[in-house]
């Protein structure tokens, strides 16, 4: 759902839709732990079944009472409907409340001059250099598909990539085993075709859920 879309929902829930009407527009009064839970819950529902307007209006109150699941969720799906200067604040603010995911995005936002006037490499490596610390596995993905590409400041380098993806795949990470196959089918990373190890990867990936690594917290990560 895009722009046009978003704006007719918004305009039918009777919220302005931009970011300095979303940050001023919300009002919520003082509720206690169990409700906000109950608030959230309410309107990551109600997303699930693609009721816009209901799953602002909660999500929206949800988020001013300090509830950062639906923060995530907000962030979301301004993120889905390419709406990124309204999506970059709420990443920062649940990338300051501890979400690895979120920070994750954000890492991505500022590589690529999401949601600001320009890409900022500096402050990019900056928080991914914290993922990598607390060994956020989908981070050190990211930093391998740096390499490859060399992309976001990163000189090409596909043996440390490759070293990388070996690493990951190690450590069961799904996404990593399934660019191995790829990699072994294909002939890529300097790698010389093998079908046999190719096939050797795709089996130790189907045996792992995506959702067991998939490096998000965000509810209704489908809708992305």
């Amino acid at each position: 759902m895009k722009t046009n879309q978003l704006v007719i929902i918004f305009l039918f829930s009777g919220l302005i839709f931009s970011a300095e009407a979303y940050s001023s527009e919300v009002k919520v009064t003082e509720m206690t732990t169990s409700e906000i839970k109950q608030l959230t819950d309410e309107g990551l529902k109600e997303w699930g079944k693609d009721n816009l307007p209901r799953a602002f209006e909660l999500l929206g109150k949800a988020d001013k009472a300090g509830s950062i699941p639906a923060t995530i969720a907000l962030a979301q799906i301004f993120h889905s409907s390419d709406e990124f200067e309204i999506a970059f604040p709420l990443l920062k603010k649940a990338s300051q409340a501890g979400d690895n995911g979120s920070s994750l995005r954000l890492v991505d936002y500022y590589n690529r001059g999401l949601g600001i006037k320009k890409a900022n490499f500096v402050q990019g490596k900056k928080l991914l250099d914290k993922l990598l610390v607390v060994n956020f596995l989908p981070a050190r993905m990211y930093q391998a598909e740096m390499f490859e590409y060399g992309r976001f400041g990163a000189e090409k380098d596909l043996k440390l990539a490759r070293t990388i993806y070996l690493e990951l795949a190690n450590k069961a990470f799904r996404p990593a085993m399934l660019r191995l196959n790829t990699a072994y089918r294909q002939g890529e990373l300097d790698l010389k075709q093998n079908r046999a190890e190719a096939q050797v990867w795709l089996t130790r990936a189907t045996n792992i859920s995506p959702e067991k690594n998939s490096g998000s917290s965000e509810k209704g990560a489908s809708h992305d």
